[in-house]
């Protein structure tokens, strides 16, 4: 889940203190700490808004569950941590 977010497994650790990676369940909720949230607006793209925030297209589609480059006006995007 954390390279979902463009996280590492350390920083999804740090964001849940209190769970035991190790008793992991699905359906448990996890927070996940992100770089920022982006509402599309009119001509927005994904190439342009994955450069605004200095990530990959690719990292930006993962982190919305994206299957195609493709977005709606008004849609809130998650803005994953940029790789260093």
């Amino acid at each position: 889940m954390a390279t979902k977010y463009g996280l590492s497994a350390s920083q999804l650790k740090s964001a849940n203190p209190d769970v035991d990676p190790d008793k992991l369940q699905a359906g448990k909720s996890l927070k996940i700490p992100v770089y920022a949230t982006h509402t599309v607006g009119k001509g927005d793209i994904l190439r342009v808004v994955a450069e605004k925030y200095g990530v990959s297209v690719d990292a930006l589609m993962k982190a919305n569950g994206k299957t195609k480059n493709y977005v709606e006006k008004g849609e809130k995007l998650i803005i994953p941590y940029p790789k260093k």
